[in-house]
């Protein structure tokens, strides 16, 4: 609401033009205020000005007290925004932070599937999966999507365990592997009597008796 100042040296018409402007421009309708100066939709214009109190603002859904600040059930205090009815604030459009995002989790209720689109997730510390994963594991869809996936579990540990995976590329073997290891796998000699289970040896002697080799194959 703009000041108005009528000087003493001002007209009768002066009067008249600025309190006319003031009715018209400022409280609207001069007919339709009331004493709490509302007018007949319900609502309060202040134009382009700031309202500023010291004490409490209220109406309907909407408080200020201090630098609390309510808008219907959602609280604005200092830095902090909650929810004064509930454990959650929901938020209808995407959020983009430009600074960092620090939360104790992150829970998904579509689908139940947290999607990280292109983004990489990193750590400076353990990246702490726990649970199931599609009730499987860790699914790996390849390079062809389709209705197949490769699922990466763990087994229930009795302690700390550490598998490291090698400095190299190449294909995991596993245990249900067929015909997986190839010749040029094996150097020469690779396989000897620590190698086997149980050991068969055969010795091959000169005419003095002294062993000149030793075969060793898988025993009985």
């Amino acid at each position: 609401m703009a000041v108005k100042n009528i000087a003493v040296t001002d007209t009768l018409e002066t009067f008249r033009t600025t309190f006319n402007d003031l009715a018209a421009n400022e409280f609207g309708d001069i007919a339709l205020l009331s004493g709490s100066i509302i007018d007949s939709s319900g609502s309060i214009s202040f134009g382009n000005e700031n309202l500023t109190t010291t004490g409490t603002v209220t109406a309907n859904a909407f408080s200020s007290s201090g630098s609390t600040h309510t808008l219907g059930t959602i609280e604005i205090s200092g830095n902090t925004i909650r929810s004064t009815d509930s454990t959650e604030i929901n938020i209808n459009d995407g959020l983009i932070s430009q600074g960092t995002i620090k939360t104790n989790a992150i829970n998904a209720r579509s689908g139940n599937t947290v999607d990280f689109g292109n983004t990489n997730i990193s750590t400076n510390g353990f990246l702490y999966l726990s649970g199931t994963f599609d009730s499987a594991g860790i699914g790996f869809e390849g390079t062809t999507v389709n209705d197949f996936q490769i699922f990466l579990n763990a087994a229930d540990a009795t302690a700390d365990r550490n598998v490291t995976l090698p400095d190299e590329t190449g294909t995991i073997i596993t245990t249900g592997a067929t015909d997986a290891v190839t010749e040029a796998m094996m150097a020469n000699d690779a396989i000897g009597q620590n190698e086997l289970k149980t050991v068969t040896t055969l010795q091959i002697l000169n005419s003095s008796g002294t062993v000149v080799k030793t075969l060793y194959g898988a025993g009985a």
